[in-house]
């Protein structure tokens, strides 16, 4: 786990999209006990559960990416999507770290040597850090779970509890 964060992180869409099908208020805890959590504006977008005015009720940034930016997410080839794309641009111009539980963003997140944050593992830095109760970041694990299982498998979870328990 890594508690050596940047003060800034840009989120992807999945993470946003956990946290907003579960509880808000945690996804507010987040944003305002983790570091500044920005969300580019068109990344914002595939969170349909998530208007920009709550995003912004919740302490989330709204970022928006320079045309340099801009232009590194418009590249084609490559299996990442344009907004994953954009996300790395943003991190990797700006130093932050990388919120999301996308398997090929990280890997190219790594490959650039850009720091990462899984969503489970922001939890686990928020119990560590008191701002969140073991018993509420378990429920909050379980819902992402039932929500989107195909993601957050039953492996993730069992691994994300192990390591709360050592919290």
């Amino acid at each position: 786990m890594n508690e050596e964060l940047p003060d800034s992180l840009i989120s992807d869409a999945n993470v946003l999209i956990d946290f907003a099908a579960t509880d808000l208020e945690v996804l507010e805890i987040l944003a305002r006990s983790l570091g500044r959590i920005h969300v580019a504006r068109d990344v914002l977008r595939e969170v349909k559960a998530l208007s920009e005015a709550e995003a912004l009720r919740c302490g989330l940034l709204i970022c928006e990416p320079s045309l340099e930016e801009i232009m590194a997410a418009a590249e084609r080839g490559g299996a990442l999507s344009t907004r994953d794309k954009l996300c790395l641009a943003i991190a990797r111009n700006r130093g932050w770290a990388c919120l999301t539980n996308d398997q090929l963003l990280r890997k190219k997140c790594t490959n650039a040597g850009v720091k990462l944050v899984w969503g489970l593992e922001a939890l686990l830095i928020l119990v560590r850090k008191g701002h969140l109760t073991k018993a509420r970041a378990t429920k909050t694990a379980h819902l992402i779970h039932q929500n989107n299982p195909h993601h957050i498998t039953t492996d993730i979870v069992t691994l994300f509890l192990a390591l709360l328990a050592e919290v």
